[in-house]
Order: C-alpha cells, then structure tokens, then sequence
C-alpha cells in the first residue's frame, strides 16, 4: 500500500465536545467501535455519516450493522459517489468495513480516496472524511452483539469462507478490485504503518437519513 494512505487511530479529547480533523490529504483514519456506536446513536451533530459494508452479499445479508449499504465493487462505489459528486460531502463521513477491516475495506477505501483525488483539484476533496471501522463486522459483532438496534433484522454472523457459500465467494472475489491480494500481507497492518492519535474536534453530532 502507498505509505501516503496513512491510517491514524483517533481518540476523543472530550465526550462533551468531540470532533473529527477536517483533511485535505490522502490519510484515512480509523474509527473504534465504540466511536462508531457514538455516531450511530446521535451523539454527534453537524456531519452525516455512511456506513459501507464491503462484504460480499452472502455475508451481508447474514446480518449487517444498522442501515449499512452493502457496496463490494468498484463499479458500485463509483457509481454512487462520482457519477454525480456531492457538494456537501465535506460534511459526510463515510465508514467503510468488511469482515475484518483488513483487507477489503481497506482496498475500497484507498480506491474512492485516489477516485476522489483524481477527480479533483488538490488540495480539495468531494469526500475528506474516511473512515475504517477498526476490526471490522467482527469485532463489532462479538463486541455490541447484545444490542439488536445495531444491527438488522435477525442478524448473525456469516464469515466469508463459510463452507456454504464456497462458489458464491468464488464468483466475488474474481469481482474484486483486488481478487489476488495474500491474506498474509493485509493491506492494513497497523505495525507497518505509522498511526497517530488525533483527538476529534469539529463534530457535535452525526445523523442519517434513513
């Protein structure tokens, strides 16, 4: 991965007044589930915020966190980010995440930043703040398993070389912007990359349109 597309873990300062660093350079940052579970219930104001599940279907439709959308190729992404470009994105947060938030949502995250800046005079960016949910539906899942209103109806937890679904993961990943990438060399490892704590700072509140 481009050492420019560096992933800084964030903390808040305070509970009472947190915010998110306006960017205009190539990082992305993660977000812990417990941040996430601050965003989703309305916490926070000013930023609206989407949730990407970048699963494959099968795995999404097992069970997914609270109105995610469920974008796994290029092409999707695209679509729905660039035909037309927003012009408030500034103030949209968007969350990527796949199963561990290792690999897939990584590679799709690092695609809609270079789509961005390939589109866009620098320093500006349609979409600035991006976002990793920090080890992904996993963790979400064994973490805040216990509270449905995270998640949708009748969720459970389908992994992606579940024994039943081996040609539907076969066919998803040949659509995959990377379908040949080792598991062993994750695009996100936290050790190889620096990471720098950023308090967050400008965000009162986020809400979604549901």
């Amino acid at each position: 991965m481009d050492d420019s597309f560096v992933y800084m873990k964030h903390a808040l300062s305070s509970p009472q007044k947190p915010a998110i660093p306006a960017s205009t350079d190539d990082s992305i940052w993660l977000i812990s589930p417990e941040n996430m579970i601050r965003v989703m219930t309305g916490k926070y104001t000013k930023h609206k915020y989407i949730l990407l599940d970048t699963r494959y279907p099968y795995e999404y439709d097992g069970g997914h966190l609270a109105n995610a959308l469920n974008i796994y190729t290029e092409e999707q992404m695209t679509e729905i980010f660039f035909s037309l470009p927003s012009t408030n994105g500034s103030d949209i947060i968007i969350v990527f995440h796949c199963e561990f938030s290792s690999e897939r949502a990584p590679t799709m995250a690092k695609r809609l930043r270079k789509t961005d800046r390939d589109m866009s005079e620098y320093p500006h960016l349609h979409y600035p703040q991006v976002y990793i949910l920090e080890g992904g539906y996993h963790r979400f899942f064994h973490q805040f398993g216990h509270c449905p209103e995270f998640f949708s109806r009748d969720f459970k937890y389908i992994s992606m070389f579940d024994s039943r679904y081996i040609n539907e993961c076969k066919k998803f990943q040949n659509q995959r912007p990377h379908k040949s990438v080792n598991r062993s060399r994750s695009l996100f490892n936290p050790t190889k990359h620096h990471q720098k704590k950023i308090a967050l700072t400008q965000i009162e509140r986020v809400s979604t349109d549901k």
